[in-house]
């Protein structure tokens, strides 16, 4: 991927001291090997006075007063920051002698309210050159929206944080786009079933809610093969079998309904028959539907599954089974029925550092944390779990725990002994759980019988429901 490429340079820069680099607190908990970058004040200065004596970009930073005496120059990169509208005096003579020239052009509003992107100064219509325009923080008007689609050399298109209701059918002609940002602020965007002619695309990063305009109710990709990553995706929007026929696909963000055209065979086939960098999408199941394929493909780094029908569906957990290639980290099952205790198999996962069971009906009555289980694991959810009556955590168990919380298990008895054994466990929070409340606070001063359990913890927190009137 050209991310690699980019980390390579940037490992450069951190070898010699010119940036610093911030790395993801674990490994191999996201496909970017980096989380950010920043740069000394000093060389941030001595690039900006370097990149302005050179005429490589111009920027005006109306927080720090930054250029407000130099007049426009033909620079091919403009980047403006905190613009709230009124700064149209500064603004206006790039527009008049430079916007012809300018090839990327980036304009970001800092404040905490949206305003309508300045079209009488940033005229998009004369900007026919731009390959880059990344706008965020305002409002884009139907004719915005269609200005953009004019401007047929542009390969990289964000509008992350703003606002706009609709994509224009002629978006088709933007050819050579490579990245399409369009996760809007809020609300439903209108897209035309036109973006599988963007041959092109290579990331593509899809709004939450989406309504798909034309005669087909769902949203066509078959055809992108150059595509290698796609954010919000969701098959009730799109066609999930054209993500099964993209090539090149390496990073996967998003959900998918296991429906009678869509099984979970399908998925774990996908997701075995390539290497993908990066996997992270909610599955909601129907009934008869086993999540064993999921959970053992290696290519998947988070998984949210769910279960669709009611009655609840019977998910049975196999005791024995080989997960030592599984590279999933995270993990939240909601909304299923399970007879046998999930932790077997749970507590095998090698690479597992956050779990979540919610809103499930367990038969088992207990749990167990078996010593040399969850040895990654860092955060739990227990919620809902209805039938859960006793949690036992052996010696040697979830070493490296470091955040509980559990909430509304209103058969649980009691909090296990063998929490007092982990040390690494930083914050416990114990919601709606009147079952054994009193037994674990401080009451005038008198510990509860259990409060042993927990008092090397600094963080508690327990409370009671919320009432709503």
């Amino acid at each position: 991927m050209m991310l690699d490429v980019a980390e390579r340079y940037l490992d450069e820069l951190a070898h010699r001291s010119l940036v610093k680099v911030e790395l993801h607190e674990v490994d191999g908990e996201s496909w970017l090997k980096y989380k950010k970058c920043v740069v000394h004040d000093l060389i941030h200065d001595l690039c900006l006075s370097k990149v302005k004596e050179e005429r490589i970009i111009s920027v005006i930073d109306f927080d720090r007063k930054r250029d407000e005496e130099s007049r426009a120059i033909m620079v091919r990169r403009l980047c403006v920051r905190s613009y709230t509208g009124s700064e149209n005096l500064l603004l206006k003579p790039y527009d008049q002698r430079a916007s012809s020239h300018i090839r990327s052009l980036s304009v970001w509003n800092r404040r905490n309210h949206y305003i309508a992107w300045p079209g009488n100064i940033l005229s998009l219509e004369k900007h026919k050159l731009l390959r880059v325009l990344t706008a965020r923080g305002y409002i884009f008007s139907d004719q915005n929206m269609r200005s953009i689609s004019e401007l047929v050399y542009l390969k990289y298109l964000c509008l992350h944080h703003s606002v706009f209701y609709f994509l224009p059918s002629s978006i088709e002609k933007l050819r050579n786009l490579e990245t399409l940002d369009a996760r809007m602020s809020f609300g439903s965007l209108t897209i035309p079933n036109v973006l599988w002619k963007l041959k092109m695309l290579k990331h593509l990063y899809l709004p939450q809610d989406i309504r798909v305009r034309g005669k087909s109710k769902k949203l066509r990709l078959e055809g992108l093969n150059k595509l290698e990553l796609i954010h919000n995706f969701n098959s009730e929007y799109c066609d999930a079998h054209d993500l099964l026929r993209l090539p090149n696909l390496k990073v996967i963000h998003g959900c998918i309904i296991v429906e009678e055209n869509i099984t979970s065979e399908n998925i774990a086939e996908f997701a075995k028959s390539r290497e993908l960098r990066h996997t992270d999408i909610r599955v909601i199941l129907g009934r008869q539907v086993s999540m064993v394929l999921l959970l053992e493909c290696c290519f998947i780094d988070s998984l949210n599954i769910g279960g669709l029908e009611i009655p609840t569906p019977m998910h049975v957990f196999p005791k024995v089974y080989d997960y030592a290639r599984s590279r999933l980290s995270q993990l939240v099952l909601n909304g299923f029925k399970i007879e046998e205790d999930p932790m077997i198999l749970l507590g095998k996962l090698p690479n597992l550092r956050h779990l979540a069971l919610s809103t499930i009906e367990y038969l088992g009555g207990e749990i167990v944390c078996s010593a040399m289980s969850f040895l990654k694991l860092e955060n739990l959810d227990l919620g809902g779990l209805k039938g859960l009556t006793g949690w036992r955590v052996e010696q040697g168990a979830i070493p490296k725990l470091s955040r509980l919380f559990i909430y509304e298990c209103s058969e649980l008895e009691m909090l296990p002994e063998g929490l007092k054994h982990l040390t690494s466990l930083k914050s416990l929070h114990v919601i709606a759980m009147s079952t054994f409340t009193d037994k674990i606070k401080v009451i005038d001063g008198v510990e509860g019988q259990d409060f042993y359990k927990i008092r090397h913890i600094p963080d508690l927190r327990i409370s009671a429901p919320r009432i709503w009137d």
